[in-house]
This record gives structure tokens, C-alpha cells and sequence, in this order.
């Protein structure tokens, strides 16, 4: 079967990292995958090429430049032949869809929603869009795949045929995302949290949709009355030298016990060295790949109610509201009132949620078969 991928860029991101997890595993069931991006930013190419897939980019990099990257994908189209389209976030949902049935009406397309966002929070070009393609909806994609329940409740809201939506959470494997003692004590010896304290983690890249706010806010409150505690920032964007950062942290007397760490190629290590991962969002999250992969690794987590975070937790977390600096601090209080048996006790139940729930081979044959499902419908109404 051959899959042609095509998605709005090669930055790092949720859909990237699902798409890069999926072209993995789906090539040892026999799947020939293509993967295009529409735009030129970011520079994940060369990380899918090493996959063993074909990657291409149309630079759909500006309005001027929309109408030559259109011929460039109806080319690619024609070249590649693909069984089926599978496209991956709004923009590409419509031009990939769009075109796609202009020079191979046979071929299915599947379009993937990774947001729950609102319009109060989604960018303009995100809303734009998202309205263009759930005015064509139910023409154009033969399955519309979402990765938690807040995600299909959103855009059935946003007038998408709910006939045509399809759960598929985001997998996660279980053998690269564990525990491991002798690189849990490295990470921890680096950022000096010795063996008896208790490190909070929050695993984001700095945007508007994630409140590192209200996690610095509850964790100052928290430090001021448990002396073990501590906490870190890591993702892209991420710096102490944020003035908002600073900010909140001015009168904290335990600014030792607070790290702000770059991205760095070892996500995993870093999940490892958590004892508690922590969430809060000030949208509603799709499926957020940080908690399945601490949960992974033995991390029991806090979340905010936004989405799917409450969805991947399930019972083996704490949900707080949103923006709640004291209920976020209660929760971590009560974390570090834990035994670390008891600790441990619920980072294994985390363990086994995500094994047997999101486990990656199990979400990548759901797509296989979606895939295969669309193409056999399609076959047969053509009879």
C-alpha cells in the first residue's frame, strides 16, 4: 500500500511527532509511505527521510507562492500514485484534499484533527481554515480521524459530519518511553535533585496555548512549604531569563530549586528523571504527548480539565481547573505527602494505562486498517 503523508510543515509538534511514530511502525506492516510538507519551515525532513520514507516540500511558504506549490502536489500526485491521502492538520486537510480529487478522484482521503482549541484561542489562519474545510467536509475526505473525545465533539460542533469522525489516539512505545534508574540518577545528579526530593516537571514548549504561569505560581507556593521539592521547565522556548518567568519568581527565597532547560535530543531522560509531571493548558488539548510519555516511564501527572489531558490520565491522575494556582498547588501538596511506595504504586498503574491503552503498535494498525477500509469502499462503489 502506498501512503502519501502530506502536512503543513517539518517543525517539532504534536502531529510531526504522531506522523513520525506512525511512518515508523506502519513501514514493517508493508506500508510505503510519502511524506510532503506544504511549507519549508522546520527541519524534521531529514529525521523522516532516515525512516525510510520518500520526503518532499512544495514551499507553500507565502500567498504569492500558493498557486506554484498547488502544480507542484497535483505533480507529485500523479507521479506517486498513492492508494490513499492522509493529511495531517487544516491546511493541509483542504489544499491535499482539494487536490487530491482534482487529478485522482478514486484515491480516498483521510484527513487527521489533532485540536480541540476554540476560535477564542485557534490563530486566524487555523480558523480560516478550519471553516473552509468544514464547509467541504462532507464531500471531500472519505474518514476524519481525532486522537481523544474533546477532539470529535469540537468539530461535530464545528458542523463536521459526524458519521465520517473516527477516534484514533496518539500510541506511544512503551520500550523507548520506561523507566530506567541509571538514567534517572544521571538526569537528576545534572540538575542537582538528590534521591530524597521530589522533582514536579512541566514538559512544554513555550506558546500561548501552555500556562507555565500557573505551574510556576503553584510551585513557588509549594516550595515556600515543602523544602524537598523541585521543579523544572524544559521544552522550546523555555528560559530562565523569561521576564514573565522572572516575574513570579522575584520574591521566591527557593529560586535554586527551579530549572529552565532548551530542548535537547533526550526528552526521555527527562521523563525519567520526573517524580510528578504536570500540564496546564490554557486550551483544550488534543492529545497531549508529553503526559502519555511520562506516564510511559512510571510518572504519575496533574493536569488541567482542557481536552484530552483528562483522557490520557484517565484514573491514574489528578485533573485540576484550568488557571487554578491553588487547586494545582493542593495537588502537589498532596503528591508530596506521598510515600515514594506509593508513588511508585501509581506510576505503575500509569505504566499499564498507557501499554494496554495507547500502545503504538496497536493505534498504528487502527490507522493501517482505516487506510485499508476507505480503500475497499472506495473500490467497491467504483465496481
Amino acid at each position: 500500500m502506498k501512503v502519501l503523508h502530506i502536512i503543513n510543515s517539518f517543525e517539532l509538534g504534536g502531529a510531526q511527532r504522531a506522523l513520525q511514530k506512525i511512518v515508523r511502525y506502519s513501514s514493517t506492516k508493508g506500508i510505503c509511505s510519502f511524506v510532503v510538507s506544504l511549507t519549508s519551515r522546520g527541519n524534521l525532513g531529514e529525521e523522516f527521510r532516515s525512516l525510510g520514507c520518500e520526503v518532499d516540500c512544495i514551499r507553500m511558504d507565502y500567498s504569492l507562492t500558493v498557486p506554484i506549490a498547488c502544480i507542484k502536489l497535483l505533480r507529485l500526485l500523479k507521479v506517486i500514485q498513492p492508494d490513499v491521502v492522509v493529511t495531517w492538520l487544516y491546511q493541509s486537510d483542504f489544499f491535499g484534499g482539494l487536490l487530491t480529487k482534482c487529478v485522482a478522484r478514486k484515491v480516498p482521503v483521510v484527513w487527521n484533527l489533532r485540536t480541540a482549541a476554540g476560535d477564542d484561542i485557534a490563530g486566524r489562519t487555523a480558523r480560516f481554515f478550519r471553516f473552509l474545510c468544514a464547509s467541504i467536509s462532507r464531500w471531500i475526505p472519505s474518514l476524519i480521524i481525532g486522537n481523544s473525545p474533546s477532539v470529535l465533539l469540537t468539530h461535530e460542533r464545528l458542523k463536521y459530519p459526524k458519521d465520517k469522525l473516527r477516534m484514533i489516539p496518539n500510541g506511544f512505545d512503551s520500550d523507548l518511553f520506561r523507566s530506567d534508574p541509571l538514567v534517572r540518577k544521571q538526569v537528576r545528579e545534572e540538575l542537582q535533585v538528590a534521591k530524597d526530593e521530589i522533582l514536579f516537571g512541566m514538559v512544554a514548549r513555550r506558546h500561548k496555548s501552555k500556562d507555565h504561569e500557573t505551574f510556576l505560581r503553584a510551585a513557588v507556593l509549594t516550595c515556600a512549604q515543602v523544602s524537598n521539592a523541585k521543579f523544572v521547565l524544559f521544552g522550546h522556548g523555555i528560559s530562565g531569563d523569561d521576564p514573565v518567568f522572572q516575574e513570579i519568581l522575584k520574591d521566591c527565597e527557593h529560586r535554586s530549586h527551579f530549572h529552565f532547560l532548551q530542548p535537547r535530543s533526550d526528552v526521555k531522560s527527562i521523563q525519567m528523571s520526573l517524580d510528578v509531571g504536570v500540564l496546564m493548558s490554557n486550551v483544550d488539548e488534543g492529545f497531549p504527548n508529553s503526559i502519555g510519555e511520562a506516564m510511559a516511564c512510571g510518572v504519575p501527572c496533574i493536569v488541567s480539565d482542557t481536552g484530552g489531558s483528562s483522557f490520557v490520565v484517565g484514573d491514574c491522575g489528578v485533573v485540576v481547573p484550568k488557571h487554578s494556582v491553588d487547586k494545582l498547588h493542593e495537588a502537589m501538596l498532596e503528591f508530596a505527602s506521598k510515600s515514594e511506595a506509593s508513588r511508585l504504586e501509581l506510576g505503575e498503574s500509569c505504566r499499564e494505562r498507557i501499554v494496554h491503552e495507547f500502545g503504538i503498535e496497536a493505534t498504528t494498525m487502527q490507522h493501517i486498517d482505516s487506510w485499508r477500509e476507505v480503500i475497499t469502499n472506495v473500490n467497491s462503489k467504483m465496481q
